[in-house]
């Protein structure tokens, strides 16, 4: 763990703010950048005062994502003082808190000392793996399901990514609501395909791009890369299959491509890139891959991926699972398919029909346009806020006319 110090600058933000989003995570994975540091932004353009506290990016967490599960409890506990510390400065910003996991401990004590309202934000199935597993081990209702419970319980507002978490979080709390992950327009700024030098004859560009943190998702990744192997090699040599990766099983996935399919020169293994690259390689791309098993995990995903290639005009060939399933229409607004032989013949009509992949892009372009980005999904998410601190500073003033 780092040496940790604040500028007089950061107190005094943290001071004043409105909102704090608190994670684990750090900018570079999905789930905090889009739903903590997106959503500050959304805040802030809309005259909201927000911070985010991230425990790997502003307190030195020698972890984040997969590789938190390996940190050692004392640094941990030692993250969650130190972040508690700070959450404490303020006894009237609400305490927005990315999913539940050892850094939850941090806003449960300073809310639980201030009175602080608090939101708890969920966009994926992590109610598996134990975040202090020695600890659980003595105090059952730390592990994760128990833990998630009784802070959606205790939260003033539960935002969920996707409707089957909203429907999980029906056991816990009536005080949910709706927050797809959706993208950022002037991030993923579909005018830079204008910029891209395309000669004719060129490859058509397939692509996925992603944090390979365990087997559930190589096994996904795979049935893509096994469907493009499957291609007559008449329409897979008018193509390229590009797959960036980074995470705990993306040398194994390497190594086991590269045993299963070494000689196919089309088919490319790029190592991970800056968040901020994305956008520019998006938009020399002509294909966004999507495969996503059915199960639980799936199911309560709200993908990035797939909001991002539609705000880049990407045709999504994906699979019916899940927030997929809602938002794409097959055939209209992208591809969808369930196994190898499907997603092989979709991927194969995707490659040699050009005016068709342009078309379903930008029928997709249309539906991110018509909502699932950040302008309404931000005057949404202010006006979910807003509602708690009214609520909450209603609450308060009867409480202290009772106690006159």
């Amino acid at each position: 763990m780092q040496d940790v110090s604040f500028s007089q600058a950061q107190i005094k933000a943290f001071r004043r703010a409105e909102v704090i989003f608190v994670a684990a995570d750090g900018f570079t994975l999905a789930p905090s950048r889009i739903r903590c540091y997106t959503f500050a932004k959304a805040c802030q353009e809309r005259g909201m005062k927000a911070e985010v506290l991230s425990f790997f990016d502003h307190l030195g967490a020698s972890g984040q994502g997969s590789g938190a599960y390996r940190m050692d409890e004392q640094e941990k506990l030692r993250l969650v003082a130190l972040a508690a510390d700070i959450l404490k400065l303020n006894p009237t910003a609400i305490l927005y808190m990315q999913k539940v996991s050892y850094h939850s401990l941090a806003v449960a004590m300073a809310a639980g000392a201030n009175g602080n309202p608090v939101v708890l934000d969920y966009d994926d199935f992590d109610f598996a793996s134990p975040f202090l597993p020695g600890l659980t081990r003595f105090l059952p209702s730390m592990a994760p399901i128990p833990a998630t419970r009784e802070m959606a319980r205790s939260a003033d507002l539960c935002v969920c990514a996707s409707r089957r978490l909203l429907e999980i979080f029906g056991d816990f709390t009536d005080k949910r609501e709706l927050i797809p992950t959706g993208t950022d327009l002037s991030v993923f700024d579909a005018s830079l395909r204008d910029h891209v030098e395309r000669a004719a004859g060129d490859p058509v560009e397939l692509i996925w791009l992603g944090d390979m943190w365990g087997p559930a998702i190589v096994a996904d990744v795979m049935m893509a890369v096994d469907a493009f192997a499957a291609l007559p090699p008449s329409i897979r040599d008018l193509a390229r299959l590009t797959v960036i990766g980074f995470g705990d099983f993306w040398p194994g996935f390497k190594d086991t491509v590269a045993a299963q399919y070494g000689g196919m020169t089309n088919l490319v293994m790029r190592e991970r890139i800056p968040p901020k690259e994305a956008p520019a390689l998006l938009a020399g791309c002509d294909i966004g891959l999507l495969p996503l098993a059915d199960n639980p995990f799936n199911h309560c995903k709200s993908p990035t991926k797939m909001f991002e290639y539609m705000a880049m005009k990407v045709a999504v060939l994906g699979t019916p699972v899940g927030e997929v399933a809602h938002v794409l229409k097959d055939g209209e607004s992208g591809m969808l398919a369930s196994d190898v032989a499907g997603y092989m013949r979709r991927m194969g009509t995707l490659i040699l029909d050009t005016d068709l992949r342009r078309a379903m892009a930008e029928r997709a372009y249309a539906a991110v346009v018509d909502g699932y980005h950040l302008g309404p999904m931000g005057d949404r998410l202010v006006e979910l806020l807003t509602r708690v601190r009214e609520i909450r500073r209603q609450r308060d003033l009867e409480q202290s006319l009772t106690e006159a």
